[in-house]
């Protein structure tokens, strides 16, 4: 202990050379056990279920009587931990910067993430804190402090996990409006059979529409948003589970989001999953055991295009014959409008091509909007950039653009109504679930939607 003085004895033996006759010689020395410059304290249990989160939290207390200048963390995760949650953010993965400790000062660093194996697999976390030569090194130099955290791997007596459309809930997305088929997996890993489990699956999250939920042999409790699986849902077959006997059900989903929740950005849907049962214990008497699995999927967002063929209501003016004369210009304004819901979309873009009898005149309002045309191909590109959430809804205006293009019609073209743009696309990649967004748009024709505009207005005449 701190203070404390203790004697050390050194003893060596030895042989000098060319000589069978054995020395030996013996000292003392008394130091004084000072205390440690750093101590390391750690909240985290000694057990951990296989792919269940594993939450810890460590402490770092100075007890030196100077400032420890420039402390750092170092925390070595073992093989099967993933880091989903730590506070504060970490320098990098596993480092932290503690800045300069004063006496008494501590510093906590929360962690939390799941821990794969079998059971039986021991895994080993170790904390290290301490100072480094330089503020550029991420290497401890001196090491003050050093704790180890051994923990047990077990597996969830109820084996449970969900897939979406035989996705995995890291690479899933779902869409507003669109059924998000989820399965529920589950199987007995005892050696025993199980009776009277109970499986209960919580919904929460910004993208649930407690409205649009349904499950196949289970009961939606819709005042909670729960869905219950017993033995009497599921006809007798959670009432008794063999060893290793497996199943599944599934659950129906329609993500939506109410006008109010507009204003929430990246939505995502919670799935919680409790069970719970009974075993024969090898006292022979029944024991209750519970799993939990606690997954979240992800809302993309939802981008639109629109687009209209203007003549009477064109912001540009329009000029020229209407109904179209063959060999005489008439001039459009093609209007682009484009909504966004939750996320933020980047690199956005609306592309589309001008047919050949079609020219591009150059004008664009507002001019603040980027629009080019490639003369090579006719294509027409709206630079769009970063299309911020909460687009066009819930009262808010649509991003949009007006252009003005010319039609020379042909005399092969007379009766008909042809197209003044087409392929109209929208793409981008939506910033939350990092997949791209793509939205397309039918050709916009001579026939315009038009409150003054008659049905012959649109058509080809010589």
């Amino acid at each position: 202990r701190g203070g404390e003085r203790q004697d050390i004895t050194v003893s060596l033996e030895y042989r000098l050379k060319d000589s069978s006759a054995l020395f030996y010689a013996e000292t003392s020395h008394t130091v004084l056990v000072s205390s440690g410059t750093l101590e390391i304290s750690l909240d985290a249990k000694d057990e951990a279920v296989s792919g269940q989160r594993v939450d810890m939290t460590a402490t770092i207390t100075s007890r030196a009587k100077a400032v420890v200048a420039d402390a750092i963390l170092r925390v070595t995760y073992p093989f099967g931990f993933s880091a989903t949650d730590v506070s504060p953010d970490a320098k990098k993965d596993g480092f932290w910067e503690l800045g300069d400790l004063q006496p008494g000062e501590k510093y906590t660093v929360r962690i939390a993430g799941t821990l794969d194996g079998q059971t039986g697999d021991t895994r080993i976390f170790r904390f290290i804190a301490g100072t480094r030569e330089n503020k550029d090194s991420q290497t401890i130099d001196v090491p003050l402090a050093e704790f180890e955290q051994e923990v047990a791997v077990t597996r969830p007596f109820l084996d449970m996990w969900l897939t979406y459309d035989e996705q995995p809930s890291d690479t899933y997305v779902a869409r507003v409006g669109e059924v998000v088929p989820v399965v529920l997996h589950w199987r007995n890993n005892l050696d025993v059979a199980l009776s009277d489990v109970v499986i209960a699956a919580t919904l929460s999250g910004d993208g649930l529409d407690p409205y649009n939920v349904s499950a196949d042999q289970g009961f939606y409790r819709s005042i909670d948003s729960v869905v219950l699986w017993d033995k009497t849902t599921t006809k007798g077959e959670l009432a008794n589970i063999p060893a290793d006997a497996e199943g599944s059900f599934s659950i129906r989903l329609v993500p939506g989001l109410s006008e109010n929740s507009f204003v929430t950005q990246d939505p995502t849907i919670q799935l919680e999953l409790h069970a719970a049962g009974q075993r024969l214990a090898e006292s022979s008497v029944p024991e209750t055991i519970q799993s939990t699995v606690r997954e979240e999927i992800k809302v993309g967002t939802d981008a639109t295009l629109t687009g209209r063929a203007l003549y009477f209501e064109n912001p540009l003016g329009s000029v020229g014959p209407l109904p179209p004369r063959v060999e005489h210009e008439t001039t459009y304004g093609i209007l682009w409008e484009i909504t966004n819901t939750t996320s933020l979309v980047r690199d956005t873009k609306v592309v589309a091509a001008l047919p050949p009898y079609v020219r591009w005149l150059g004008t664009v309002s507002p001019s603040v909007e980027h629009v080019t045309f490639n003369n090579n191909d006719g294509t027409v590109t709206w630079h769009v950039g970063k299309l911020l959430p909460n687009t066009g809804v819930a009262g808010l205006p649509p991003r949009r653009v007006v252009f003005a293009v010319g039609l020379v019609p042909s005399t092969s073209q007379v009766g008909q109504t042809p197209p003044l743009i087409q392929n109209q696309k929208l793409v981008g990649i939506d910033n939350f679930v990092d997949q791209e967004v793509t939205e397309t748009f039918d050709d916009l024709t001579t026939q315009l939607d038009e409150a003054d505009f008659a049905d012959v207005y649109g058509v080809i005449v010589r």
